[in-house]
């Protein structure tokens, strides 16, 4: 059930437009479906989360959801394939993008192999903002009070700014930032002073205006905190960011930006705001913006303390961490200003590092299991309601605000009851970029007037629901590349379900390998029959295991799409033919795991930032996709491709469109 159907349900429950259900109500309307006083109460228990005998509008939607992955109903499949396979998609990718970003890196400095040639500087003629016959925002020092919202007007219409103030933009919040501590604290909101937290934008310009035009211009009586990823995947990146900072430098007490994982140049290569920023004005740019990331504060705290009765908010963009004995001053003590990349590159990490990555990455256990646990997103971890309560406790707050996740309904409230805690604590997760990446969701962002009740939730959609075949069309595209790369993974987990090599098992075993190897927790019996081609596969039926991996094993087997997908490989092929030509000392046509390792550490040598080394093992293993010891230029390009943005499609439309307003 998608949100919007549980919002029409609970609708169709609350009298006059109440934002309560009651008991009678609920009783009243589900007996109509012929459902149990019974079953009806049990339900009511179930999302009553705050046991209040009302159950307000989150507490249905949130409650319902619950209900239905227990009940083990298929409905919102897509969106859950999606998801997962969103974060899945991480794991690898980043990986393979520090190793591309470095070698575009040492491309300018002629340095990643003998037959590199030069770049011309930035293709400045093509790609920069000229003031010849400019008609954008001009921008004064200091800032005139409308500029911002001048600024959104002209890029609503598709004006950009021209670079010379995008950089004094980019070099005044910078400065900004620099001037202010890890850990950012702000006063308990009130009806004087309200506080709205907006989550991830992604690059939604039209997200940002939305939310904008709802809750108006931000000033000492309506302040306003970004808590990251206002960059990637979407195609207004550059101009989310700018008009975040204007408003920055002309409210710099009003207006607060935390540090999401997408402020990250490691993310930014592989996500595509890199791509952007060089195609919209040029590298030095995107390095600027990188040393604006570096500077951005890492949380903030609401209110707190004995002062506010132990109520206030710890915002944070991912969550909390694996040291139990983390404190605020550990966060304080963090050297931000030296993180181009917050992702661990060392077997040895120390503690500041591994702290700066879970504060950015970590998500809460999604069913709610006590405890620490591996991510599956590879970077940061998953933490239980006790490590909440626990961090919470120490720090004087109540409740835990974070975005990161991408939520169906733009906003989850979820109570956290542990015996023998009395006080009621919570986790807000707020998501504001409306149907993100080509899928169905909601954006949202919370609004505090005081902190002894729940914030005021205002939910959108910037633009229309995607047709849902659009959504099941890239799902199954996204899971076809994912059993491509995982293909002999695959292999070797099916030779041990089956070691007398029958070459078929049991639909539920071969469901358990996909599930263990691919890492997604979805209903995989749905989708046997287009994974083995055979349409009129029954239910039950003994599974051809082989079938599956012929299909997935070879992308010349590739829907059409896949492959033209495929083709974006070679936008550089002129630096990864020079690149592993220069690896290849042998010049056999392939690189061996020394070859590769010997490239690797010229790289990290050349590298200042030890931040962004190398693991050459990790990589090698992930580049030689047949696993034979030795790395072909066809997998060489296609570890380029998986490293590339998925958006480049959409970044290279965004390009085109905006090389009209070039002068």
């Amino acid at each position: 059930m998608s949100a919007i159907g549980a919002q029409a349900i609970f609708d169709s429950i609350a009298k006059n437009d109440e934002e309560e259900i009651s008991l009678d109500d609920f009783m009243a309307r589900l007996s109509d479906f012929g459902h149990s006083d019974q079953d009806i109460l049990r339900l009511f228990e179930f999302m009553d989360a705050d046991n209040s005998n009302t159950i307000d509008r989150c507490e249905f939607i949130n409650g319902y959801k619950q209900y239905a992955r227990a009940t083990g109903s298929t409905l919102g499949q897509e969106w859950r394939l999606w998801n997962q396979l969103d974060q899945r998609d991480e794991e690898d990718r980043l990986k393979m993008a520090k190793l591309f970003m470095i070698l575009d890196m040492m491309e300018e400095q002629g340095s990643a192999g003998e037959d590199v040639v030069q770049v011309v500087e930035e293709k400045i003629s093509r790609s920069r903002r000229s003031s010849f016959n400019y008609s954008g925002v001009v921008i004064t020092t200091p800032m005139a009070l409308n500029t911002a919202d001048l600024l959104r007007q002209g890029f609503t219409e598709g004006t950009p700014l021209g670079r010379e103030y995008a950089a004094m933009v980019v070099t005044t919040a910078t400065d900004i930032f620099a001037a202010e501590q890890n850990v950012v604290y702000l006063a308990a909101p009130t009806e004087q002073s309200s506080l709205t937290i907006v989550g991830d934008l992604h690059g939604s310009l039209a997200d940002l205006n939305c939310i904008l035009n709802e809750i108006g211009e931000p000033s000492p009586s309506n302040r306003v905190l970004f808590n990251g990823d206002f960059v990637d995947r979407g195609t207004h990146g550059i101009e989310v960011l700018l008009v975040l900072l204007v408003y920055k430098c002309l409210h710099p007490e009003s207006v607060h930006l935390n540090r999401g994982n997408h402020e990250d140049a490691l993310v930014n290569q592989s996500y595509g705001f890199q791509q952007e920023c060089v195609q919209k004005y040029d590298k030095t740019m995107f390095k600027m913006i990188v040393q604006l990331f570096k500077n951005l504060p890492l949380c903030a705290v609401v209110g707190g303390g004995p002062a506010n009765s132990d109520r206030g908010l710890f915002v944070v963009h991912g969550g909390l961490f694996s040291d139990p004995d983390a404190t605020l001053d550990s966060i304080s003590a963090i050297e931000r200003k030296k993180y181009s990349t917050v992702m661990l590159q060392t077997k040895r990490p120390s503690e500041e590092d591994v702290l700066i990555e879970e504060m950015l990455w970590s998500d809460p256990t999604a069913d709610g299991s006590l405890g620490l646990f591996r991510s599956d997103r590879g970077c940061g971890i998953e933490f239980g309601p006790d490590v909440t309560v626990g961090w919470l406790k120490s720090i004087g707050c109540h409740s835990l605000v974070r975005s990161h996740e991408c939520i169906e309904d733009g906003c989850e409230f979820v109570p956290i009851n542990l015996p023998p805690n009395k006080k009621r604590y919570s986790i807000y997760t707020v998501f504001s970029a409306s149907n993100y990446s080509d899928g169905d969701n909601q954006g949202a962002v919370l609004k505090y007037v005081d902190l002894t009740t729940r914030p005021k939730v205002f939910r959108f959609r910037s633009s229309v629901k995607p047709p849902d075949h659009r959504l099941i069309s890239r799902n199954r595209m996204r899971l076809a590349d994912m059993l491509f790369r995982r293909h002999y993974r695959l292999v070797k987990a099916f030779a041990i379900a089956d070691p007398e090599g029958t070459g078929q098992l049991a639909p539920e075993i071969v469901c358990g390998v996909l599930k263990a190897t691919l890492g997604l927790d979805i209903t995989w019996i749905a989708l046997l029959p287009s994974l083995v081609g055979a349409l009129d596969y029954k239910d039950g039926s003994i599974v051809d295991y082989n079938k599956l991996l012929e299909r997935f094993s070879s992308r010349g087997n590739a829907p059409q799409k896949e492959q033209a997908l495929l083709s974006q490989m070679y936008d550089n092929f002129d630096l990864l033919k020079n690149t592993f030509e220069y690896w290849d000392t042998d010049h056999s046509g392939g690189i061996s795991k020394e070859e590769f390792s010997v490239g690797v550490a010229k790289l990290n040598e050349l590298t200042e930032d030890e931040s962004m080394h190398l693991n050459a093992q990790d990589l090698f293993d992930l580049v030689d996709a047949d696993h034979n010891g030795e790395i072909d230029i066809d997998e060489f390009c296609e570890a380029f491709r998986q490293g590339r943005t998925a958006l480049c499609e959409d970044i290279g439309d965004a390009g085109a469109e905006t090389m009209k307003h070039s002068f």
